[in-house]
C-alpha cells in the first residue's frame, strides 16, 4: 500500500519529468488524418458532388461509422432506412459531414488516449456538447458557423494532451492525484492549445476562440469566438448535469457574454430546452 511519501516523492518526479520534456520545446501536436483532412476539403469544395464525398468517406471507415450511425438517429427520420454512404450524405448535408469528420479526426488524435484515462473521456463528451452548442449559437447571429463549432470543440484539447503526456511520463510512478494533476494541466495546457492550432493551421477565428475564452467577459475587447466559446462551455457544463430548467438558466439573463454578443436571452433558454436533443448526438459522435 502506497504511503504519503510515496505519492509525495512520485508527484515530485512527474513534475520534474514534465519540467524536462517541455524544457527543449512544446512537443508536437498529432497530426490530422489525412483521409479526413481529404474529407474536409472535398465538402468546401462548390462543384462537390453527393457521389465524389461518398467516395472519399469511404476510404475513412472511423468517419463512415459516424455518418452512418448518425444518419440512423431520430433526428434525421426517413421514410426509408439509411443503408449507403451515399444516402447518408443526402440525408445529413455536407456540414454535418464535416462535423462528423472534424470529430473523428479529434478523437483519433487530441483526444486518442480517452479510453485510458477517465479525465480526456469526460473533456472530450464536454467538448463535443460544447461544439455543438456554439454551433447553434452562431447560427442564431448568421455568423460562421463551423468556426463556432471546431473552436468549441477543440477548447480543452490542450489539457487533453496534457493529460496524455502525463500519463506517458508517469510510468512507474504512483498516479498523480487530482490537484496535482489540475496543476499541470493549468502549467502546459495553454502552451500545447497554442502547438496544436500552429500545427493543424487553424483559421484565426478559431485560434483566437482558443487563446481567449478563459478570459473575463465584460472586457470589452474580447473576440467573438472568445464569448461564443465561453458561453457554450457553460451551457455544456449545466446541461450535462442533472439540473432541472429554472436552475440550468439561473444568472444566464446577465452574463456578460450574453450582452457582448447581442443575444437575447431566449436563444439560449430555446437551446435549454433541446438537452435531450444535444445528449442524444453527443451519445452518437461519442
Amino acid at each position: 500500500m502506497a504511503t504519503t511519501t510515496d505519492q509525495a516523492a512520485s508527484s515530485r518526479i512527474l513534475r520534474l519529468r514534465l519540467r524536462a520534456h517541455f524544457e527543449g520545446g512544446v512537443p508536437e501536436p498529432p497530426p490530422w488524418p489525412a483521409d479526413a483532412l481529404r474529407i474536409v476539403r472535398g465538402s468546401e469544395r462548390e462543384d462537390c458532388e453527393v457521389s465524389t464525398l461518398a467516395a472519399l468517406i469511404r476510404h475513412d471507415e472511423d468517419v463512415t461509422a459516424h455518418v452512418l450511425k448518425l444518419a440512423r438517429t431520430t433526428m434525421y427520420l426517413t421514410r426509408e432506412p439509411v443503408m449507403t454512404v451515399e444516402q447518408a450524405v443526402r440525408v445529413l448535408g455536407f456540414r454535418a459531414i464535416r462535423e462528423m469528420t472534424l470529430i473523428s479526426a479529434s478523437k483519433r488524435s487530441v483526444f486518442a488516449a480517452r479510453n485510458s484515462h477517465p479525465a480526456i473521456s469526460e473533456i472530450f463528451r464536454h467538448s463535443l456538447g460544447a461544439g455543438f452548442l456554439a454551433r447553434e449559437i452562431a447560427r442564431a447571429h448568421g455568423w460562421d458557423e463551423q468556426e463556432a463549432f471546431f473552436g468549441a470543440l477543440l477548447h480543452r484539447a490542450g489539457a487533453a494532451l496534457t493529460i496524455a503526456h502525463v500519463g506517458r511520463l508517469g510510468t512507474g510512478l504512483r498516479p498523480p492525484t487530482g490537484e496535482l494533476l489540475d496543476e499541470l494541466v493549468a502549467t502546459y495546457e495553454p502552451a500545447m492549445t497554442e502547438a496544436l492550432a500552429t500545427g493543424w493551421a487553424l483559421p484565426d477565428g478559431v485560434r483566437q476562440g482558443l487563446a481567449h475564452w478563459r478570459r473575463d467577459s465584460s472586457v470589452s475587447t474580447l473576440p467573438r469566438p472568445a464569448l461564443v466559446t465561453q458561453l457554450a462551455d457553460l451551457l455544456a457544463t449545466r446541461m450535462a448535469g442533472a439540473l432541472g430548467f429554472d436552475a440550468m438558466r439561473e444568472g444566464l439573463a446577465e452574463h456578460p457574454a450574453l450582452r457582448q454578443l447581442n443575444l437575447f436571452p431566449d436563444v439560449i433558454e430555446d437551446l435549454l430546452l433541446r438537452r435531450e436533443e444535444f445528449g442524444e448526438i453527443v451519445e452518437v459522435a461519442s
